[in-house]
């Protein structure tokens, strides 16, 4: 099956109004992990795509029910994406011409998805905002320049006096 198909399944699934189809999309992916970790080209072209529908779907399901699980599937595949990105690192810190841009990122770095947990992190969801700080810290301290874990972001100009 084309992976890219798949995955496009997977994305319409994370964002469903249905909570049983988004955890089905949090399950997908936690099965999928081992196969697609092992795959250099899907790595790098489909991670920080991945990882934001993922946590799209964790959002929604600050809703949900504890017992159907969505939350708990979503944090593991979640888990299991930031492994991969840790993992291999370098491959996000440079753009790439394959690699594919989430919504509203500037373009498919590290550093951008960096900024945009840092964003995410006063969204009003607990548990969504709890995995984007969680994520923040894990992958600021992967970018080229970070000088003993911690590295400056400017998000935007800040006057005291406005």
């Amino acid at each position: 099956m084309n992976v890219k198909s798949l995955l496009k399944r997977v994305y319409n699934l994370t964002t469903h109004a249905s909570a049983a189809k988004r955890l089905g999309a949090s399950l997908i992916v936690n099965r999928i992990y081992r196969a697609f970790r092992e795959e250099a080209p899907l790595v790098d072209q489909f991670t920080m795509e991945l990882l934001y529908w993922i946590l799209s779907s964790l959002q929604l399901a600050e809703s949900d029910h504890i017992g159907l699980g969505t939350c708990q599937q979503a944090g593991l595949a979640i888990r299991h994406l930031q492994r991969i990105i840790v993992v291999k690192s370098a491959v996000f810190v440079k753009d790439s011409r394959d690699r594919r841009r989430p919504p509203g990122f500037e373009d498919a770095t590290l550093e951008s998805l960096v900024r945009w947990l840092l964003k995410e992190t006063s969204k009003p969801e607990v548990e969504y905002t709890k995995m984007c700080r969680l994520l923040f810290d894990s992958f600021v301290k992967l970018l080229p320049g970070t000088i003993m874990n911690v590295k400056v972001i400017q998000i935007g100009s800040f006057d005291p006096l406005e």
